[in-house]
């Protein structure tokens, strides 16, 4: 059978922001920017993600694909039942099925355990224990992630010692939809929104934050 791909898309405003914290909160990058700095690496896309605009708008050609799904990150905080069920259906009736059966307790507790204040409990503490430890796996399919964990493993601030670094991770931070509105500047928030036009013309990409004024004004 053919793979199944589901491409999680979240407006770039609060990546950006996301992003901004997230080399913060990796201690071996050494970053210092400020949020400016943050905002230029993005627009020049020098990030470890590579370019958001040209990833997005490559899978979104084909969204109509039978094996695509794209989900909004914005629709699954708004009405994660209706998200969940949307993924279920997509990989096959029995997976709806098995959600729904029960009185939907699958269901409940899938969404109850994706919720960012769940996974504030028990993701942020796996992934501090997976730096603060030494690497388990062994092959040569894990060198990049080996050599990222060695990285934040030894890293040490002025203070502290090495794996000092994995205190300070935080994977799962706040989740929540238009805290960039705490960041942006008006001139940022105009050029950020006449990169995403340029980028996505065309595509239909911006349909799917109708009320973000992603749409260009028709003169």
């Amino acid at each position: 059978p053919e793979a199944k791909y589901i491409v999680v898309i979240r407006n770039p405003f609060d990546v950006l922001v996301s992003m901004h914290h997230f080399w913060f909160m990796i201690s071996a990058y050494e970053y210092e920017g400020d949020f400016s700095d943050s905002f230029e690496n993005f627009m020049n896309n020098y990030m470890e993600s590579g370019d958001y605009f040209a990833f997005y708008r490559d899978w979104y050609e084909r969204s109509a694909d039978p094996t695509v799904l794209f989900v909004v990150y914005e629709d699954m905080k708004k009405d994660p039942e209706a998200a969940v069920l949307k993924v279920a259906r997509f990989l096959g009736p029995e997976y709806e099925q098995r959600l729904l059966a029960n009185d939907g307790k699958i269901l409940k507790d899938v969404i109850k355990y994706s919720s960012v204040d769940e996974m504030k409990k028990y993701t942020n503490d796996m992934i501090h224990d997976f730096y603060a430890t030494d690497f388990a796996f062994q092959g040569e399919q894990y060198s990049g992630l080996r050599k990222f964990h060695e990285v934040v493993h030894n890293a040490r601030s002025r203070e502290d010692g090495p794996a000092a670094s994995a205190d300070k991770i935080y994977y799962v931070r706040k989740g929540v939809v238009g805290d960039w509105k705490n960041y942006f500047s008006p001139e940022q928030e105009k050029r950020l929104k006449e990169r995403f036009q340029k980028e996505t013309r065309g595509s239909g990409i911006a349909n799917l934050w109708p009320d973000m004024g992603f749409h260009e004004r028709k003169e």
